[in-house]
Parts: structure tokens; C-alpha cells; sequence
């Protein structure tokens, strides 16, 4: 079961090409139930975005493809790979695009 805003990844309204890769903090944060993360590449890639908890375990991949250079923006819905709301608490969203990677927190607040 695909929960519904789960890893939707859209190109935003520029179509410019960044100059370079970068991760943007999320919004809104604190969130509940929905927030969004954005990204920009500079050359097409292949893109890992993962959501894990502060123990390191993966809560939800919501990324692991080939993308268009652009900016990018994924909503995610608050919940796990199973489908399961997670609890409140800090989230780490990590990414991996050519020889990129970032990771940042957000707040998930029930």
C-alpha cells in the first residue's frame, strides 16, 4: 500500500538548472501530518532519499531513481514503509545524488 503523498517527486515551476547539487531544509517543520523536501541537481542523477530515526533505522525510502537536472520537491505524509504513522519525534532525511550527500533533521509533531 503506497500512502498517498509518499514520495511524490515533482520538478518546481523553474526550469532553470542549478549550478549546483543542494538540499533544502524541509517545510514545513515542525509538521504534521505532511511536509515537503526540496532538492536541486545540476545534471541528471540518480537520486536516494531515505527518512531515518535518530537509532540510524531506515523509516521510509521515498526516492531511489534516475532524475532530470532541476529543482525537485517530495512530500512526505508522515509515515513508514509499512504505511504505519511514525511517532513524533527528530527525523533525519538523507540524500545521495551522483557523489552528493547531505542529510538534515525535521520535526515530526503528533
Amino acid at each position: 500500500m503506497q500512502p498517498r503523498l509518499a514520495g511524490k517527486a515533482s520538478a518546481a515551476a523553474n526550469s532553470e538548472v542549478p549550478g549546483q547539487f543542494a538540499l533544502s531544509q524541509n517545510y514545513p517543520n515542525p509538521f504534521n501530518p505532511a511536509t515537503n523536501i526540496e532538492f536541486q541537481l545540476p545534471q541528471n542523477s540518480h537520486v536516494s532519499l531515505k527518512i531515518y530515526d535518530l537509532q540510524g533505522r531506515l523509516v521510509r525510502t521515498l526516492l531511489n531513481q534516475e532524475m532530470e537536472a532541476g529543482s525537485h520537491r517530495v512530500a512526505w505524509d508522515g509515515r513508514d514503509e509499512r504505511g504505519n504513522g511514525a511517532a513524533s519525534g527528530i527525523y533525519l532525511y538523507h540524500i545521495k545524488a551522483g557523489n552528493y550527500v547531505e542529510t538534515r533533521k525535521m520535526v515530526l509533531m503528533r
